[in-house]
């Protein structure tokens, strides 16, 4: 009878192990890591964590909550390591599937094969396609959601992710998870907070997509790019929206707006412009180009202080200089490689 459940188990050991192992990825320095990368100590941990998780014994642990301030001040709320390995062993077996099953093709960020480069491409494919059959003379709606994982109702997305999460135990571990963050919610910082923060809107994009009939549509977590040909349709969309934002607990940005294609676009923190010839002109925008001077600055003082090697500030450059490279940049950084080199 145990073999039987340990074969049924929906955890199994060597899913869980691997889940672990990625985990370590990139954080391998850190002390509550290090132990768990020793052979013994890995195998004995999964090993624990399996009967845990078997016997209906497993209880996350309280997060680990601290603030960043850039790009902006945000709370991070990391679960712990053996919580995270946890939530990477279910979305692994199989959760991460069930969830994006029903996601339209441009709904980016957080999967395999889609990203920030991916959307990108895709929003430049969409202003191409849009010159070649209607001209330069459209619009853009720019929509971005206020506090959008602060905002998730934990009712609405239970309801949800019921009929879509196959295996009880991950969706147990879902619901766990979901009302960790408190009355109303998802924290950032934890894998399975980003897929359900996907899903929760996969709705909506197949709303705008097969109800408003919005062609050229592109989602990035809670920013989206709509454009049409007339404004009064698109006015008209971006309503609707609002309305079905507001049936789930949400609602848009005050900084959402609609205006004239030939303005360009703000996307990601890069600025899309059609040019003469067809193609498309792509800059950083202005803030981020500063803030990153105002960065290097200051690891300049600490190099200067001996509180950091010139090896590190060299790598944070060629780090920002191969994600510039991506845009027409190459003033921007000739001027920032004077500015370390000075």
């Amino acid at each position: 009878m145990e073999n039987e459940t340990r074969q049924d188990s929906s955890w199994p050991f060597g899913l869980l192990a691997a889940s672990a192992m990625k985990c370590t990825r990139n954080v391998s320095w850190k002390d509550s890591v290090l132990r768990w990368r020793i052979p013994r100590n890995h195998f004995l941990f999964v090993l624990a964590l399996k009967k845990e998780l078997d016997r209906g014994r497993y209880k996350p642990a309280p997060f680990c909550i601290f603030r960043v301030t850039e790009p902006k001040p945000r709370e991070i709320k990391a679960p712990l390591f053996r919580d995270r390995a946890v939530q990477t062993a279910a979305l692994d077996g199989g959760m991460r599937d069930d969830l994006s099953r029903g996601f339209i093709h441009d709904n980016s960020a957080c999967q395999k094969g889609k990203g920030m480069d991916f959307a990108i491409r895709r929003l430049k494919c969409m202003m191409q396609r849009f010159r070649r059959r209607n001209g330069e003379d459209g619009w853009v709606a720019s929509l971005d959601i206020h506090n959008y994982y602060g905002s998730i109702g934990h009712a609405g997305l239970k309801a949800d992710i019921r009929p879509v999460v196959r295996n009880s135990d991950y969706l147990r571990e879902a619901e766990t998870v979901i009302d960790s963050f408190g009355p109303v919610g998802l924290g950032l910082g934890s894998p399975l907070s980003q897929n359900l923060a996907l899903f929760r809107l996969s709705g909506l994009n197949h709303f705008i997509k097969e109800e408003l009939r919005c062609k050229y549509y592109l989602r990035y977590n809670d920013n989206m790019v709509i454009i049409q040909k007339q404004e009064e349709k698109l006015q008209a969309a971006v309503s609707r929206i609002r309305e079905e934002l507001f049936k789930i607990g949400l609602e848009l940005n005050p900084k959402s707006c609609v205006h004239p294609l030939s303005q360009g676009i703000v996307f990601l923190k890069w600025r899309f412009a059609l040019t003469e010839t067809g193609g498309i002109l792509m800059r950083k925008r202005r803030k981020s180009v500063s803030r990153f001077i105002r960065h290097l600055r200051h690891q300049k003082r600490r190099v200067a202080a001996g509180e950091l090697s010139k090896d590190d500030v060299r790598n944070s450059f060629m780090s920002w200089k191969s994600h510039m490279e991506k845009g027409k940049s190459y003033h921007i950084i000739n001027r920032t490689r004077r500015l370390l080199n000075a």
